[in-house]
């Protein structure tokens, strides 16, 4: 079979094959062993939720350290084909969780999702990374057209199921058959571009999150989690035309926002922090306003639900993709500890919305939920980055002016230390050279001759390309650095 180009596949493989991939992943053990609706209660459902986004992060983490010396296409193979065996046995136990006791399938069925999870680490991992590579060929509203629209066939496979709900087997061969094709292509179509950002490990020392990273990880998780427990709690884990609807409706929500953020940003760049601004306060205020929709109207429950869960999602991988462009690392290095840290934010929100739903009457919970949640965002907001650091992720204005400004030089430092290969004395230089400091200022402050500190502004202005310093504090507050 031929392979696709060098850009590492073109938009339509990249939207099948990816968005295949999302029936089978994001379906987790509700498309796997979940059983038919009302079957297993939803507590059940959410913890063996919980436990295949665990399994995914663990599995990441593997990914990483197994396949550090091994080729490209026997990583691709060899992911695709565990990806597949762990669907196909999930699919194939089925009967035998449904027979099980209570205590005995609710066990299983976490040791499955954790497995399931696991399993599908390397994948989420390949197809990211060809998102990855094509971000390098196409502009943000293209890029976000490709991206959103693999989510439409999530929608397109729950009503094709519920079509034919009747028929045997009939959600289990469309869970396999996405799976099958999707491994396929990943093992036979894709082939590595030539000049596309790394995804072996980069040697530039340990991956290190910050602060302001893992507050937006936090924010989007926390708000992934508490849609998907609502909608297991109201609706189970059927599938139905309302929902795929409600599935398209949280889609043409989703496209809007990207448009949106693309509309309010004037530069062409591949920077996402615009859409992940929005995509933050739009699940803030969504979660905010569910209370409201439970009294009022039931039915838009789902939708924007959903809508979180989409959007948490995409602004999650723009935020990688991102992080990866910006810093120059391997997508390897950056997605497990990233992933981590939102299914962490996903634990915490599934744990509180259980509690408040076992200790309140419902009514009271909901509201409950609302309260936590907003308070979680504001908790944050702290620490989330100034807009100079627009590449990383939040804010709706600058910080004021001493809040956050020692955390916001020392990341600016590590960021330029990283694109530009400072050395660790160099970037120290560098650190006391954004404060505004001047040689004689440095010297004193490090112990050393004004010589020294001149030979290595010498060479912090080589490695940058750039000739003083006027044109390193242009450089610094550009969206290069």
């Amino acid at each position: 079979m031929a392979r696709v180009g060098r850009d590492g596949g073109g938009p339509a493989f990249l939207l099948l094959g990816f968005g295949m991939f999302v029936v089978t992943y994001g379906g987790g053990p509700l498309g796997f062993f979940s059983g038919s609706a009302g079957s297993v209660p939803w507590g059940i459902v959410l913890i063996a939720q919980t436990a295949f986004l665990v399994g995914t992060a663990l599995g990441s983490f593997g990914v990483r350290f197994a396949f550090r010396s091994s080729s490209e296409r026997r990583e691709r193979v060899l992911g695709a084909s565990a990806y597949v065996a762990a669907t196909l046995a999930c699919l194939a136990l089925q009967p035998a969780l449904a027979a099980a006791n209570a205590s005995i399938g609710t066990w299983c069925r976490v040791a499955l999702s954790l497995f399931a999870g696991a399993f599908s680490a390397q994948p989420l991992l390949f197809w990211v990374g060809r998102l990855l590579d094509f971000s390098r060929v196409s502009g943000r509203l293209g890029f976000f057209a490709v991206l959103v629209s693999c989510y439409l066939l999530n929608p397109a496979a729950a009503a094709l199921v519920s079509r034919f709900e009747g028929v045997p087997y009939a959600g289990p061969a469309v869970v396999a058959g996405c799976a099958l094709a999707s491994a396929l292509m990943q093992a036979l179509l894709f082939c590595p571009s030539e000049d596309a950002v790394p995804r072996k490990p980069s040697g530039k020392g340990a991956y290190r999150l910050v602060v302001h990273s893992s507050s937006v990880l936090i924010c989007l998780g926390f708000s992934w989690g508490v849609a998907e427990a609502a909608t297991l709690l109201m609706l189970g884990v059927g599938r139905s035309d309302e929902s795929a609807l409600g599935m398209v409706a949280a889609f043409c929500l989703v496209f809007a926002a990207a448009c949106a953020a693309r509309a309010l940003s004037t530069r062409e760049e591949m920077k996402f922090g615009a859409f992940i601004r929005l995509s933050i306060v739009a699940c803030g205020g969504t979660l905010v306003s569910v209370p409201l929709v439970v009294e009022v109207m039931p039915s838009l429950l789902f939708p924007l639900c959903y809508f979180v869960i989409l959007l948490g999602e995409v602004s999650l991988i723009a935020f990688l993709i991102d992080v990866c462009r910006e810093e120059g690392r391997a997508l390897v290095d950056v997605l497990p500890a990233n992933y981590a840290v939102f299914v962490g934010a996903v634990c915490v929100s599934g744990t509180l919305f259980w509690i408040a739903h076992e200790l309140f009457e419902e009514r009271m919970a909901w509201w409950m939920v609302a309260i936590v949640s907003t308070w979680v965002v504001l908790a944050a907001v702290p620490f989330l980055p100034s807009r100079a650091s627009d590449a990383v992720v939040f804010t709706l204005g600058e910080l004021p002016e001493n809040e956050g400004y020692e955390a916001n030089v020392a990341m600016l430092r590590e960021r330029m230390a990283l694109r530009y290969s400072l050395s660790d004395k160099e970037a120290e230089v560098l650190g006391l050279l954004l404060q505004g400091m001047n040689r004689e200022q440095i010297a004193a402050r490090l112990y050393l001759s004004p010589w020294t500190i001149k030979s290595r502004i010498s060479m912090i202005y080589r490695k940058c390309g750039i000739h003083s310093y006027k044109e390193l504090v242009k450089l610094a507050s550009s969206d290069e650095a």
